[in-house]
């Protein structure tokens, strides 16, 4: 059993096939336990975010792609800031900026901007929970390291702070935030408040897989 508290950004560690993805696809409520449960604070928001996820853009401009499904309409002006914070390239900003036009898949984007885009869309849809399995690992460690303690900025103020729209409505009720990662990026590993770590698989022929997790 394991308890995640809130506040904290944690790294998820383990062996290969030790289950760390299928682990944050339980949290993220992707899978369901076949044993035991899952309990959440209240009106939770959780996102799960993996290579695939780096995917999910539709054809039309950029601010459409971060806005969408989002309860509150961010300021444009503010989303480019956190879009600088997060090491969006200046390709990007530069040019067209939010009007630029993002065709299926984000083919004409960079793969490492498509991550970074990414984790701004989900601090945008107001994350609680945000589960990070291998994403930044993409980007490089330099980046990857960046876009940690953007971060832990999020989760030790509970909030975004260049998005003062969304600050302003919540007023003084923030609920607390949390970030996992799954990462072989040693650097980004021990930049985490916390470590939690998946023993290594135990198989036999009776009990078929067995998985130990330890805190």
């Amino acid at each position: 059993s394991a308890v995640i508290e809130g506040g904290s950004v944690i790294a998820l560690t383990g062996a290969g096939a030790a289950g760390k993805t299928t682990f944050l696809r339980i949290l993220g409520r992707q899978l369901f336990p076949t044993k035991g449960f899952l309990v959440y604070p209240g009106r939770w928001q959780v996102r799960f975010l993996d290579t695939a996820s780096s995917q999910m853009f539709f054809r039309g401009t950029l601010i459409a792609n971060l806005r969408f499904g989002n309860t509150i309409e961010h300021e444009e002006t503010e989303i480019i800031e956190l879009c600088r914070l997060m090491g969006v390239s200046q390709k990007i900003l530069g040019r067209s900026g939010m009007q630029t036009q993002v065709m299926l898949n984000g083919s004409n984007l960079s793969t490492t901007d498509k991550v970074l885009l990414t984790v701004v869309r989900a601090l945008l849809s107001s994350v609680d929970l945000l589960l990070l399995s291998n994403l930044l690992d993409i980007v490089g460690e330099e980046k990857a390291i960046n876009v940690l303690n953007v971060l832990k900025t999020f989760v030790n103020h509970r909030r975004v702070d260049c998005l003062t729209k969304e600050n302003a409505s919540r007023g003084r009720f923030r609920k607390r935030k949390t970030v996992v990662v799954s990462t072989k990026l040693a650097p980004l590993e021990q930049a985490c408040s916390m470590k939690l770590h998946l023993g290594e698989v135990e198989v036999d022929e009776t009990a078929g897989r067995k998985e130990d997790m330890d805190i």
